[in-house]
This record gives C-alpha cells, sequence and structure tokens, in this order.
C-alpha cells in the first residue's frame, strides 16, 4: 500500500514510494543536455517529476506503468514538483484504491438495491433481459466497477452503479404522477441506458477511455450489448424491442449532446433529464469538494458547465 500520495507532497518532502507513470518525455535542456520529465499520477493527483542524472535508469519506462521513485519534493516557477534520484519499474500488482477514485457507497449493497427496481418489472420480455445481462458474470461484475465518466461526473470506480442507482431513485413515485407512464419500460431504460460504459472505459490502472469506448461511446456499446441479448430471447416482441433501443440511443437528449435520435416517447423524455439531472448535481457536489480547502467561495471554471460554481460555506 502507497503512504505518500501527491495531495500531500510539499518543498522538502523526501518520495519514496509507488506512482503510475501517465506520461514520459525526453527533453534537452538550454546548455544541450538531455533530461527526462516524467506525469505520475495516484488517486490524489498527478505531478511532473524531472529525472537529471542516470538517464539509462528510465529506458525501460514508459507510459502505462508503475515505477517506484526515489528524490525530493522542490518548487520550481510557483508549482511544485520531484527532483528524481532514483526511478524503477515496479513489478509487483499495487493496490488498485491507491491510484483510482472508488465510490464512498458499499457497492454489494447499492447492487442489491438496484435488483429491487428489476423486481418491480414483471413483462416477462423486460425481465428476462435484465435477467440475462445481469446473470452474466462478466457484464455484472464490470457494471459493478466501472465509472460513469473520466472527468464529468462520477468518475470513479463504482460510479456507473452510483449514478444508475441515483436514476431509480428519482423516478419513484412518476407512476403516480403520471399515470401515462410505461414504468416498467422506465425501470428498464434507466438500468441500461449507460450500460455501454462498462466496456467504454478502462479502469484497471486509470479511468481514460478505451480504444473501443472512443471509436464509437458508450451509447452505441450499449445499444450492441441489449441487441444481443434481445435476439438471443425467443419471441422477444419487435416493436418492444425497438423502445429498449430507443431508450438508449436517445438518452442524451439532443444530436448536440451525442445522440443518435432525440427522445419520442415520455419514458425517453423523463429518462433524459434524469440522467442530465443527476449528472449536473454531480458536477455541482464534485466541485464543491475540490473548492472545500481554498479560501475563495468560487469554484475553478468548470469546462462542461462553463461557469465557476459558488461554493456556500456555512458561518463557523
Amino acid at each position: 500500500m502507497k503512504s505518500q500520495f501527491i495531495k500531500d507532497l510539499e518543498p522538502g518532502t523526501v518520495v519514496n514510494d509507488i506512482f503510475y507513470v501517465d506520461l514520459k518525455r525526453e527533453k534537452d535542456s538550454k546548455t544541450g543536455e538531455k533530461y527526462v520529465v516524467f506525469t505520475l499520477k495516484d488517486r490524489t493527483g498527478t505531478i511532473l517529476a524531472y529525472l537529471w542524472e542516470n538517464l539509462a535508469k528510465s529506458k525501460d519506462i514508459k507510459k502505462g506503468m508503475f515505477v517506484w521513485v526515489k528524490g525530493t519534493v522542490d518548487e520550481y516557477d510557483g508549482r511544485i514538483r520531484i527532483v528524481l534520484s532514483e526511478i524503477e519499474r515496479y513489478l509487483e500488482k499495487p493496490a488498485p484504491e491507491d491510484f483510482l477514485s472508488s465510490t464512498k457507497h458499499d457497492v454489494e449493497e447499492m447492487f442489491k438495491e438496484l435488483k429491487s427496481y428489476m423486481e418491480k418489472v414483471k413483462n416477462p420480455y423486460l425481465k428476462k433481459l435484465l435477467t440475462d445481462i445481469f446473470d452474466d458474470e462478466e457484464i455484472r461484475e464490470r457494471f459493478k466497477k466501472a465509472p460513469s465518466g473520466v472527468k464529468a461526473h462520477h468518475a470513479y470506480l463504482g460510479g456507473l452503479l452510483e449514478h444508475t442507482l441515483s436514476l431509480l431513485r428519482l423516478a419513484q413515485g412518476f407512476k403516480e404522477k403520471y399515470p401515462e407512464i410505461d414504468e416498467e419500460l422506465l425501470i428498464t431504460g434507466i438500468i441500461l441506458h449507460d450500460i455501454g460504459k462498462i466496456e467504454e472505459y478502462e479502469y484497471e490502472k486509470v479511468i481514460e477511455y478505451s480504444v473501443k469506448g472512443r471509436l464509437l461511446g458508450h451509447i452505441v456499446l450499449g445499444y450492441e450489448l441489449v441487441r444481443e441479448k434481445i435476439k438471443n430471447i425467443s419471441g422477444f416482441p419487435e416493436d418492444l424491442a425497438y423502445l429498449v433501443y430507443h431508450m438508449i440511443l436517445s438518452h442524451h437528449g439532443e444530436y448536440e449532446f451525442g445522440s443518435p435520435t432525440v427522445p419520442l416517447i415520455l419514458e425517453a423524455e423523463i429518462l433524459h433529464h434524469l440522467d442530465n439531472l443527476d449528472a449536473k448535481v454531480s458536477m455541482f457536489r464534485e466541485a464543491g469538494e475540490r473548492t472545500k480547502e481554498k479560501e475563495s467561495v468560487w469554484s475553478d471554471y468548470h469546462p462542461l458547465l462553463k461557469r465557476k460554481i459558488f461554493i456556500r460555506r456555512d458561518e463557523e
């Protein structure tokens, strides 16, 4: 287990610990001497690390590896950095929680609650679809572990499950307010709308897009996964299949946000707004958490919200 994390480093700290190599660059100094700059990462952030001597030690070190480093933290041009004395590959498997942030909630308890919503689905075909998907051990375990984003919202292990469960909770009571909705279709759509994220992201060492995820995106990947499962369910009504596909394909709500289509049924419109609401609440919450240690009441500029967020603080 790591004992030193990037967020705790300050000038004068002697570093002797494991980090993930997010980037490696070879450079030339003003005097023509070569040196190597690493971007090192753990679950708390990133830091630059400079190797000035014995460059041969870094020859076999590449992006995506774990390394054991020794060095000292100093400050240059207003930023802290590590001046390395030693760096070598770390060949054992580090604890994932040292490098990837995780949900604060119990994953098994969350999944148990998710299953309670699945039990509300009585339509035999929708029920069979959900059962077939989550009886698949690989899908089930990846769904429990997957993040819901790289940076946007719920960008941590268990984030996808947490986000999905949040939507299900928000949708409770909608049938009483809007009796015309198909509640079972809405529940099914909520549970499956982001399932493509289990393949959109890599989340073993760091949370980042997979090649497949960047090329196709989670909407297409989710549609393909569900379509394959439906093809194997005998007698699944074609019209019902189209509605399930539509829930997945339209949940971003607008073409400009990557939706192949826009919501054309009430259940899809509700799903879109619930999804957008929970994502935005998460962005506000996470902006507030990142601003806690600052004296300012304003967050940093949020590129997705396109604004700074005012952080209310309790009077002391």
